[in-house]
Order: structure tokens, then sequence, then C-alpha cells
């Protein structure tokens, strides 16, 4: 299992770098979730299906919009009022 300390560490591992604290020097280092010797082969295509895009009327993508633009206005509203 890996922690935000895991990622540091493994940028020092795989850089070969000091490690800059005791928490990623002491985390697991994530070696062991990659393949690295294996790169002579590369790994199949990911093919994703397709997806037909939602068909909106101007009304819908209006509608849409306004209630984007209105959850920014509220988020907007919430972040400065003090808690």
């Amino acid at each position: 299992m890996g922690t935000f300390d895991s990622v540091l560490a493994f940028v020092e591992a795989n850089w070969r770098l000091e490690n800059l604290t005791q928490r990623d020097a002491a985390a697991n280092n994530l070696m062991d979730a990659f393949r690295f010797n294996d790169l002579l082969e590369p790994a199949p295509a990911l093919i994703l299906p397709l997806m037909k895009e939602p068909q909106m009327t101007p009304a819908e993508v209006q509608a849409l919009n306004d209630q984007v633009l209105q959850d920014r206005v509220n988020d907007d509203d919430d972040a400065q009022t003090p808690e």
C-alpha cells in the first residue's frame, strides 16, 4: 500500500536522490508496482469504446450553462463566507 510519501519515495528511488524526510525514507517506494525490465515488450494498446455524444437542444445547453454559472457563483459566495 502506498501513501503520499510513497510518491516522493518513488521519485527519489527512480532518480537515485537522497531522502528529504524520515517519512519518505520509511515509505514504500512503489517500485514493485512497475515492470521497468519489460520495456522491450510494449504494453498492448488500450482500446476504449466509442461513445456517442449526447444530443442536446439549444435550450438544454443554455440551461446547463446557466446551472454551471450559478454553481460557480454559489461556490464563490461560500468561499467568502467565514465559518
